[in-house]
């Protein structure tokens, strides 16, 4: 049996990240999912992993140490990970932002949901787009 490929999720408030995990659990997505407080901690880590290895990367934008922009800059711009979809789930709603994403590469900019319902709504979303292939 194949294994699925792992969820990164990058943010540094660990209350969103725990929402996250649970509306990942309750709609029965099992794949493993890895937390990080920043980018940089996304970057060291996925130097040790195949591209195929990850099925999706969530990252917030405002974070200390490497900001969710710097973060997917940088991996859009490397060869082995610009595949890799990459969504920016973040409290910004700034046209500026949504840009800038677009225009790193973003697959999708969504603004974080105001209620855990909408939130499971964003996650089957995600894993629909994202990750049904496996």
């Amino acid at each position: 049996m194949k294994t699925k490929s792992a969820i990164l999720i990058a943010d540094d408030d660990s209350d969103d990240c725990y929402l996250i995990q649970l509306a990942f659990k309750d709609c029965n997505i099992d794949n493993p999912i890895v937390f990080f407080k920043n980018g940089l901690e996304v970057m060291q880590y996925i130097q040790k992993k195949q591209d195929n290895e990850i099925g999706l990367i969530i990252l917030d934008l405002n974070m200390p140490k490497m900001d969710g922009k710097i973060t997917l800059s940088k991996l859009k711009t490397n060869p082995s990970w610009k595949r890799v979809p990459v969504v920016v789930l973040t409290t910004s709603t700034s046209k500026q932002d949504i840009g800038d994403c677009y225009d790193s590469g973003a697959n999708g900019f969504i603004s974080k949901p105001s209620s855990y319902d909408d939130l499971q709504n964003v996650v089957k979303a995600m894993s629909k787009m994202w990750l049904s292939y496996e």
